[in-house]
């Protein structure tokens, strides 16, 4: 029981947290793209994008830290 509230926890702390991720990362690309004056539809498409890959990156290396295994009794020297 324990262990399933945590898991919930954990992943709407990571949902939360790429919520606002993406909502910055939007509203930083739109302010940017404003500077070139293009038109709105090409600003949000780029911001979305942007923020798109940033997300994706950030969650494949936030599992492939999940996803090693913790060091085994050799590789810590306790059995020498």
């Amino acid at each position: 029981m324990l262990h399933a509230l945590q898991m919930t926890g954990y992943l709407f702390w990571r949902g939360g947290l790429l919520i606002a991720g993406t909502w910055s990362l939007l509203w930083l690309g739109k302010w940017l793209f404003a500077l070139w004056l293009l038109p709105q539809a090409v600003n949000w498409g780029l911001a979305m994008l942007a923020a798109g890959l940033t997300m994706i990156l950030l969650s494949l290396i936030l599992e492939s830290r999940g996803d090693t295994p913790p060091p085994g009794d050799d590789e810590i020297g306790v059995n020498p």
